[in-house]
């Protein structure tokens, strides 16, 4: 919530003591009892929020920690919000698109794979992204809008 209001420093603050506190071995099973598991989203927020206080390397080590151990854990839903939130989002913060678009094809994949549906919307529209950015405006937005559908009336123009 902090960070959604822009209190950047004060989510970091409550985030980096989680982290601290955080077990894997201890933690594991509350991914299944809560749907998401607890340290990788600590780790993924708190990339963003270094991102956005100016700290881009931590971020990155943030971020690439959240999606290791995402991927130790073996919880599909938790490594899909690692790797699009955590992944290619701080890889779009950096403006690295080609690390972004890979990040991105493995959450897609995976997204796809098992079936959620709000993580296909958010890739689809993380896919178009650096695209619009290449200057391929109109392919990259119609692209974005088929991830919405029904909410982007422009792009059928």
């Amino acid at each position: 919530m902090l960070t959604a209001m822009g209190e950047f420093a004060q989510a970091r603050a409550h985030l980096e003591p989680v982290i601290a506190f955080y077990d894997p071995q201890q933690h594991r099973s509350l991914a299944y009892t809560h749907g998401q598991d607890m340290g990788v989203s600590c780790l993924a927020w708190l990339s963003w929020n270094l991102q956005l206080l100016g700290y881009p390397d931590q971020a990155l080590r943030q971020s690439q920690a959240a999606i290791a151990l995402a991927q130790k854990l073996e919880h599909p839903f938790t490594l899909a919000f690692a790797l699009g939130v955590a992944g290619s989002r701080i890889h779009h913060f950096r403006r690295e698109d080609q690390a972004a678009e890979e990040i991105t094809d493995a959450a897609m994949q995976l997204a796809i794979k098992s079936g959620f549906v709000f993580y296909q919307t958010m890739n689809a529209w993380a896919r178009a992204l650096p695209r619009s950015r290449r200057g391929r405006y109109k392919r990259g937005w119609h692209r974005h809008a088929r991830a919405w559908p029904g909410h982007a009336p422009w792009a059928r123009r």
